[in-house]
């Protein structure tokens, strides 16, 4: 494999404020270092800053083209799951000056197909195993004009074809150089979210917002040395932010895990320094390090953990979702720094990220980031960002009630701001009770601390026809 020679420097946010100059600059910075690193039949590939970076621009040359030809921006749907061959299309297709539309792998051929329409989109990229229910939406997207597999398949339009097509020499991001170089303001990406009710909405992001919230937060890690595992679905701002905007900028390794059934095989093979998650995957990472210590007791805590996360994890960074605070504490207790964060695809995610050299404030959503103001307005978490979204697409309604008179994105979420800034999460304003006795009730502080009991997956808090609290509870059957 690559190792990091000499790396000095990192991408400065000062000249980087479209994905494309994202792209070109990390490849001027970090060259030859590995940017992706995945495994198939146990031999491990590497793909580099400078080499993705010209996959990205001839995937972006040939979207150009079709622009050319349609005269207009083109949309890029996206069904598929995180893969090298998935990546450069998502990247390559927003350093060209097009729309990309990540869409849920898990959705039905009703959904796609609306999730097609209601996104324009004009082309579709899909993993080959979701070819029955690409097939099932053809006739219902006529404005869909090319599907393309991401894997190579006989007599089958795919990936390999643009990148193997001699017009598209992957120096440039079109045939035409500057042509159709997008500004901060331009549209980069649609994201479909449903939030916690209701239809789903795509949410509109700029190049500017996500280039904001990319350089919002210092890493930790000195440029080049983090190795990034990507656990997070690929169609969630949090996964493409974090582990791949991010890992552009400072120079990270990111490896690819793919079905979450591979987790504790990657986790040995790729040994990472940094893992975003949701809770729920460390809380079972956790449980099989309890269950690790009672097989065998003379193993050290240092060597169990070893044994799960590989030998080389300093920071774990948690997010949608509450972080239980005896789970954090367990794992600080190991040796491992974690945290959590919170934001919401509307702010191209970030609100606030972990702020480390304060472990009792493990259990708050860690500090406000930077260029971003947080206000606290009748319990309700209010935001103003750069990084905030342009609006919900050809949802101008939606979009207005999105923002207070004043411009403040409501956030919907209930929180309050300690003296020393540190921001903690209470619940949803949609979903907070009341008590018998007139007090507010979060069902989400309930839910986490059942979901940090063992042998609990998941649970749900309300109440019922005599407004007593009850829960329903998913037991962990492994």
């Amino acid at each position: 494999m690559s190792e990091k020679k000499g790396i000095t420097k990192t991408v400065e946010f000062g000249n980087t404020k479209t994905i494309r100059e994202l792209i070109d600059n990390s490849a001027a910075v970090f060259k030859e270092h590995p940017y992706l690193r995945y495994e198939n039949n146990d031999l491990i590939y590497e793909i580099s800053f400078e080499h993705f970076a010209g996959l990205c621009r001839i995937v972006g040359s040939f979207i150009n083209r079709l622009r050319t030809g349609k005269g207009h921006v083109i949309h890029v749907a996206l069904f598929g799951s995180s893969s090298h061959h998935y990546l450069p299309v998502l990247l390559g297709v927003m350093g060209s000056g097009n729309v990309a539309v990540p869409l849920d792998v898990q959705m039905d051929a009703k959904n796609l197909a609306d999730s097609l329409q209601r996104s324009d989109a004009d082309i579709l990229f899909y993993d080959w195993d979701n070819e029955p229910v690409v097939e099932q939406v053809k006739d219902k997207c006529p404005n869909v004009m090319e599907y393309y597999s991401f894997q190579s398949v006989k007599k089958v339009p795919c990936l390999n074809d643009i990148l193997r097509d001699e017009r598209f020499p992957g120096n440039a991001w079109s045939l035409e150089q500057d042509e159709n170089k997008a500004e901060p303001d331009d549209l980069a990406m649609i994201l479909f979210t449903s939030g916690t009710s209701g239809k789903s909405k795509g949410v509109m992001l700029t190049n500017g917002n996500l280039t904001d919230n990319v350089f919002s937060q210092v890493s930790p890690e000195p440029p080049g040395e983090a190795v990034y595992l990507n656990v997070l679905p690929i169609h969630h701002v949090f996964a493409i932010n974090c582990d791949f905007l991010i890992g552009l900028s400072v120079g990270a390794t990111v490896c690819l895990n793919g079905p979450l059934k591979m987790l504790g095989k990657h986790l040995m093979m790729f040994e990472p320094t940094v893992i975003h998650m949701v809770p729920m995957i460390a809380k079972a990472l956790y449980n099989k390090i309890v269950m690790m210590s009672e097989q065998d007791r003379e193993l050290t805590p240092k060597d169990i953990l070893h044994r799960v996360y590989g030998r080389n994890l300093s920071r774990i960074v948690c997010g949608g979702g509450g972080l239980p605070e005896d789970l954090a504490l367990k794992y600080v207790e190991c040796g491992v720094m974690i945290g959590q964060g919170y934001g919401m695809s509307e702010c191209a995610p970030l609100i606030s990220s972990p702020d480390y050299t304060r472990p009792d404030k493990v259990t708050s959503a860690g500090k406000v980031v930077m260029r971003c103001e947080v206000r606290v307005q009748n319990g309700e978490l209010q935001v103003k960002s750069p990084s905030v979204m342009k609006g919900y697409y050809n949802e101008p309604e939606l979009s207005k009630e999105a923002f207070t008179e004043d411009g403040w994105l409501r956030t919907g979420d209930l929180g309050v701001l300690d003296e020393g800034g540190n921001l903690f999460i209470k619940g949803r304003s949609k979903t907070m009770l009341l008590g018998p006795s007139g007090q507010n009730i979060y069902p989400e502080e309930i839910e986490d601390v059942l979901n940090n009991m063992p042998f609990v997956l998941e649970s749900l808090v309300m109440q019922n026809a005599d407004n007593a609290l009850v829960a329903l509870v998913c037991p962990d059957m492994e």
